[in-house]
């Protein structure tokens, strides 16, 4: 938004530079992008056209007679569409220099002298888009600098005002805030309406809970083919507005000045008017754009037809033209839920809907149409009618009420603020304070300050008017306490440790990534997306991760291992949004080196990573071959966790992988509060006894799972009068000659130590002999020699 320190000036009077300004609002939480400085111009003064004529060498070029004051008159080219005799013009004297670098200098255009330039309000550094040169108002004085006329001399603020402060996207909202900084009031003159006739137009509101208020006003006998006066023009050049007719311009100029958008009907074109939903209607807006409305949208309609889409912008077959006569003005609370994204998704961006989406002062119609109703009066002339006011209290805001003692605010801040400071910044800021004992008060959030609603709200307050460059460097505190989970961190640890990457990405994805992992009948999808790559809540971490990888890969960094912690989303109950952990890697398994035999990586390197993390926690894991729509089959496993389904394992499905231009791609996804059981550690003494190795080599079915061979061995160790067996290792799996195609050779490793002694060949071998045993017992396994 921009602003200008002159407008500023008169709703305040402040005594600081630009620059002190600059950093006030910075520091307050208002960033400044920019300021542009508008200088006093030198030999730029009013003149009038005497005579115009057609230059005789070019049909776009008229010779102009201008008078500027001095004895004899200036012959000034002119090819402005506008210029004509009897015009009051800005003239550009020979040495004038102009704000675009431009130096005037005595000229021959086509064989014709001209001593001077007639400009343009862009030419003279108020960006305005205009179309022709300057019309100065009749009554202005020949000869005179155009810097009054003008209000040149001037600085503007751009502001990039954070989305939660739309009480700033206005002069008052800015000057209320530094009203607040420099500790002076506000001087804003009251609006005075004449005599007021009692004609009014119905109006009905089917949407309450989108327009719990709504405002209009019938004005009569208007003159809408004057001119709009100079001095509104030029604040509204400086806010980087150009003119349209009069009562556009007026309105434009209010809702600046206090932020709250009106509009205006000719009351000639329209009967009574209805808030509603639109009916998937077609309306044609303003610039001839037609646009066929859905069924969520807001609209201002009549009996016949949609007039305006709410908060946004108008339609044509309702605009004000120079013969409209008559207008029925409207000021109304659209609710900001039910606004949000309605521009955006039509293509449409406008001044009314930037505020209307961040929320206007829900008290504030009422002075926006008086406003408005005074200056038409003023400039245009006519009889205004009384206001017709619908209101929903239901569905209208109220002012919040915070409780706080100035504990909570030291807590927050970190440093103790003195009570009459507190209730003497927060009345300054517009906050009806009560006092109910020594530190404890109870505040009213007024009603153009929708973004405050808690106490934390309040010390943020506090801190900016402090000072955060005041603020101690120390550990906050606050009445929450935070519990840090070891457990946690330490999956985090690992993970790190191992050259995996934490990456952090957005909760939405595309539609297209979304049914790689997921039925589109379970989306939760976005009613106003950012754009269709966000416009799905994702049902995964992987499709983020896979974007990762395809953008890494692209520069040139194909060895990946990323590793994200986030919520997964199958609809929008709280016990429908999961956190999980999930992984991917790719790649080469080593870094490249003379002394590796490079492989990539492949699905027994994820699991391994996977099992280490399960490892941490107490429950009995165990992994079963399955089927995932987004993995290849026979390369992919359920995560099983205490008897419950958990998440998957396996390697990307081929055809996933190439839509994201990516080659093989292992993938794991778990449910993370299955991690977060912390297991009991218990130590023992190392044996001071030697360890002795035995081999056991079978022949089993191909079917059985090595996971069960395994449990089996633990289970049979474990019933042992000596707990010997200390560790059992694969080391061989053979199938081929010798061997019948349905079964496969395992070969074993198993490691015995006692603790009190040294173990003998026939105390190991009965162990053994006990394992292989029960393992043909339950799997008809032989022994292979």
């Amino acid at each position: 938004m921009k602003i200008s320190t002159k407008w500023l000036k008169e709703w305040l009077n402040y005594e600081v530079s630009t620059d002190t300004l600059v950093q006030d609002l910075t520091m307050g939480g208002i960033e400044v992008d920019c300021v542009e400085t508008i200088n006093n111009l030198d030999k730029v003064v009013i003149g009038e056209v005497l005579e115009c004529v057609q230059h005789p060498n070019a049909d776009k070029l008229k010779v102009c007679q201008v008078s500027v004051g001095l004895d004899n008159s200036l012959q000034i080219i002119c090819g402005a569409n506008n210029v004509r005799k009897g015009l009051k013009v800005a003239v550009a004297m020979i040495g004038a220099t102009l704000p675009n670098g431009l130096i005037i200098k005595k000229a021959e255009l086509r064989g014709e002298l001209s001593q001077g330039m007639l400009c343009s309000t862009d030419e003279l550094g108020l960006n305005s888009n205009s179309k022709g040169i300057l019309e100065v108002e009749k009554n202005q004085t020949i000869g005179e600098s155009i810097n009054d006329y003008l209000s040149l001399n001037d600085d503007i603020l751009e502001l990039d005002i954070t989305p939660n402060r739309g009480d700033c996207f206005s002069v008052i909202g800015i000057a209320r805030e530094l009203a607040v900084y420099y500790e002076k009031s506000l001087q804003a003159s009251s609006v005075v309406i004449p005599a007021l006739k009692t004609e009014k137009i119905s109006s009905v509101v089917l949407a309450e809970n989108a327009c719990p208020r709504y405002l209009t006003r019938i004005i009569n006998n208007i003159d809408n083919t004057k001119k709009t006066p100079q001095w509104l023009a030029n604040k509204l050049f400086k806010a980087g507005m150009g003119l349209n007719s009069p009562i556009v311009d007026i309105s434009n100029f209010v809702m600046l000045e206090l932020g709250q958008p009106t509009h205006a009907f000719d009351l000639n074109k329209v009967s009574e008017l209805t808030i509603r939903l639109s009916q998937k209607e077609s309306v044609v807006l303003l610039g001839e754009k037609e646009t066929t409305l859905d069924d969520k949208t807001l609209v201002i309609a009549d009996k016949e037809k949609v007039l305006a889409i709410a908060g946004v912008i108008g339609g044509v077959d309702s605009s004000v033209t120079t013969e409209t006569n008559n207008i029925v003005l409207e000021s109304a609370f659209f609710t900001p839920e039910l606004i949000l994204g309605c521009a955006r998704k039509y293509g449409l961006h406008t001044e009314s809907s930037l505020r209307f989406e961040r929320g206007v002062d829900f008290k504030g119609q009422a002075l926006a149409i008086d406003r408005v109703t005074a200056l038409i009066l003023e400039i245009l002339g006519g009889e205004a009618c009384e206001i017709n006011e619908v209101v929903s209290e239901k569905y209208l805001p109220k002012n919040k009420i915070i409780d706080f003692d100035t504990k909570d605010i030291s807590d927050i801040l970190g440093i103790d603020l003195e009570n009459t400071w507190i209730e003497n910044q927060l009345k300054q800021l517009g906050f009806i304070v009560n006092k109910k004992s020594e530190n404890h008060y109870r505040v009213e959030v007024p009603s153009f300050r929708f973004d405050v609603a808690i106490v934390e709200d309040l010390a943020e307050e506090l801190a900016r008017l402090y000072g955060y460059d005041k603020l101690p460097v120390q550990t906050l505190a606050s009445k929450t306490t935070q519990v840090i989970d070891n457990n946690k961190n330490n999956i985090l640890s690992k993970l790190v440790n191992k050259g995996y990457q934490e990456l952090i990405n957005y909760s939405f994805i595309d539609k297209k990534s979304a049914q790689f992992f997921k039925t589109s009948a379970d989306f939760v999808e976005l009613q106003n997306p950012i754009s269709q790559e966000m416009a799905i809540m994702r049902p995964s971490l992987i499709p983020g991760l896979l974007k990762a990888v395809d953008t890494n890969k692209r520069n040139g960094h194909l060895d990946c291992r990323f590793f994200e912690v986030g919520l997964c989303f199958d609809g929008v109950k709280e016990e429908q949004q999961v956190k999980k952990l999930a992984s991917v890697i790719t790649g080469n398994k080593y870094q490249t080196h003379w002394r590796n035999d490079n492989k990539t990586v492949d699905f027994y390197d994820l699991k391994e990573m996977l099992e280490e993390i399960l490892a941490m926690s107490e429950y009995e894991i165990s992994f079963v071959e399955s089927e995932h729509i987004a993995l290849q089959k026979g390369q992919t496993a359920k995560i099983i966790v205490d008897g419950k389904e958990v998440g998957f394992i396996g390697k990307l499905s081929p055809h996933i992988a190439s839509s994201f231009s990516i080659n093989e791609v292992y993938v794991f996804e778990i449910e993370f509060a299955c991690l977060l059981n912390k297991k009991k550690h218990s130590y023992q003494n190392f044996s001071n006894f030697q360890a002795s190795k035995r081999d056991l080599s079978i022949i089993i079915d191909k079917e059985v799972k090595l996971n069960d061979i395994i449990l089996s061995i633990e289970t049979t160790a474990e019933k042992q009068t000596q707990k010997i067996l200390t560790n059992i290792e694969l080391f061989d799996v053979y199938q081929g000659d010798n061997i019948d195609a349905n079964k496969r050779s395992l070969a074993f490793s198993l490691t015995f130590q006692a603790m009190d002694k040294t173990l003998t060949d026939n105390e190991i071998e009965a162990q053994v002999e006990e394992i292989f045993l029960n393992l043909n017992n339950k799997f008809s396994v032989i022994r292979r020699e």
